[in-house]
């Protein structure tokens, strides 16, 4: 009888313990509640957005011909309107032209301290890559894989910022609906063309807007980069032709070509320009 109680207050002793060894390493098992990641804005605007490695994706500098040693330009084209040939800039201001020689517009150097060089305006946008061979900061590359990297730049920027894309090299697609390029490598920049292109959260809605961009320019050129728009993703373009006439006579300039068909509209609809160098 005595052993019987023994062994019975031994085994109820084992259990007792082995419980009280049980609970603290459950317990130490449990998932600690993690500390949300913040983000100091100030501190990324004083490293600079666009010097960020993590953040931007860089293309390379292009070197151009001469076009007056190269391509002897016509007096006269099919529809008889113009294009000025793009001016590079100089130091921190970039001067845009109209067709006669005086000035249109300037464009400051875009920085991350001056939110009046964030250009967001497409017109500005194409005349800035067009003078600085750059896009302005609010731009940067919309394929990184660190998701942190739009959540930095919305911080800076807020709602302007804009996507530009990866690198392409090939000669399909619209592509066939542009004059021959010097070399297909060419990008593409989002356009806010119907407004809400970034909400308040930093979501972005890409929509149809697009500028076409060819570092090396189109070989009926030579005088640098040329720049295409479109406002219904891909199916139509516009050139981009500086502020100039769409005929000799005209005195309204503009600022694009007339429309020509792009994918999946039949293609070769595309009109030259006479181009005048400033």
């Amino acid at each position: 009888m005595k052993k019987s109680t023994i062994l019975v207050l031994s085994i109820t002793g084992v259990i007792l313990i082995a419980a009280a060894i049980t609970v603290p390493i459950v317990l130490a098992n449990l998932p600690k509640k993690e500390e949300p990641i913040m983000v100091d804005p100030p501190e990324i605007k004083e490293k600079g957005y666009k010097n960020s490695a993590e953040c931007s994706f860089t293309l390379p500098t292009r070197t151009f011909s001469d076009p007056s040693e190269t391509i002897p330009f016509s007096s006269t084209s099919e529809d008889g309107y113009y294009r000025v040939s793009p001016v590079k800039a100089e130091g921190e201001t970039l001067s845009v032209f109209n067709l006669d020689g005086t000035i249109n517009k300037t464009l400051k150097k875009s920085t991350v301290d001056d939110p009046d060089t964030w250009y967001v305006d497409y017109e500005d946008v194409a005349l800035y890559y067009l003078g600085y061979h750059e896009l302005p900061v609010n731009h940067f590359y919309h394929d990184l894989d660190d998701p942190l990297c739009k959540d930095n730049a919305f911080n800076v920027f807020g709602q302007s910022i804009r996507y530009f894309s990866q690198e392409y090299t090939r000669n399909s697609g619209y592509m066939r609906a542009l004059p021959k390029a010097n070399r297909y490598s060419y990008f593409e920049v989002d356009v806010d063309i119907n407004g809400g292109y970034v909400n308040k959260r930093g979501n972005i809605t890409r929509g149809a807007g697009r500028l076409v961009i060819i570092p090396d320019g189109l070989s009926q050129y030579n005088d640098g980069p040329s720049i295409f728009f479109t406002d219904d993703h891909y199916s139509s373009f516009y050139e981009i032709t500086g502020y100039a006439k769409y005929g000799k006579d005209s005195a309204e300039t503009s600022f694009v070509g007339p429309n020509f068909d792009g994918e999946d509209s039949g293609y070769g609809t595309y009109q030259k320009p006479v181009t005048v160098t400033l």
